[in-house]
């Protein structure tokens, strides 16, 4: 006969001072090697499910200064202030001819290193690997060269459409690269 404590029965082993033995097997389907193929075809079977909301946005207040206004730019960013904080944002357009200043060595022979960046793993939140290290003009050249191969690989011709709608073609390519992982994407960037 089992004793009965409370609500629960003990069990003959119990009451003896031992405790039965559990087992404990891991779930038949991962007994074997776990093949990283099926992870990923799980990551990319979820984020298929997973559909970008993609919403109109009023465009952003473009100003397009004179080369007198703009020759102080930070004077001239004061002056609009007042118009572009009402949207947030703004996009001013320097006028023809306009040089910057800029802190960037002036000389050919000075070297800028790069990070790898993989477009499709942004979500998973990896670190960044170190790039190749760019004169000025190879990294310009570079730059060209992966934007050319890219664009004509992915059937994307700036010449069949606006410069704006462009613009929202290469974002939304972006974000599916981002997105579903679906595609390898590894640029170098200079950004550091």
């Amino acid at each position: 006969r089992t004793p009965v404590t409370g609500r629960f029965c003990a069990s003959k082993m119990e009451v003896a001072g031992e405790r039965p033995k559990r087992t404990h097997r891991a779930p038949k389907r991962l007994l074997g090697d776990i093949d990283d193929r099926d992870i990923r075809r799980a990551i990319e079977n979820s984020l298929k499910q997973q559909k970008r909301v993609e919403r109109s946005v009023p465009e952003a207040p473009i100003f397009y200064p004179t080369a007198e206004e703009f020759k102080d730019p930070l004077g001239y960013i004061s002056k609009i202030t007042p118009q572009a904080e009402k949207h947030g944002i703004c996009k001013i357009i320097p006028p023809e001819g306009h040089k910057p200043k800029t802190d960037f060595p002036k000389e050919r022979s000075a070297r800028f290193p790069t990070k790898r960046q993989a477009v499709n793993s942004l979500q998973e939140g990896k670190p960044f690997k170190e790039g190749d290290k760019f004169y000025t003009e190879g990294y310009r050249k570079y730059a060209e060269d992966f934007r050319s191969q890219y664009l004509s690989s992915h059937g994307l011709d700036p010449a069949e459409c606006s410069e704006a709608e462009f613009h929202a073609k290469l974002e939304k390519e972006f974000w599916r690269i981002v997105e579903t992982g679906s595609e390898e994407g590894v640029v170098g960037y200079a950004n550091d």
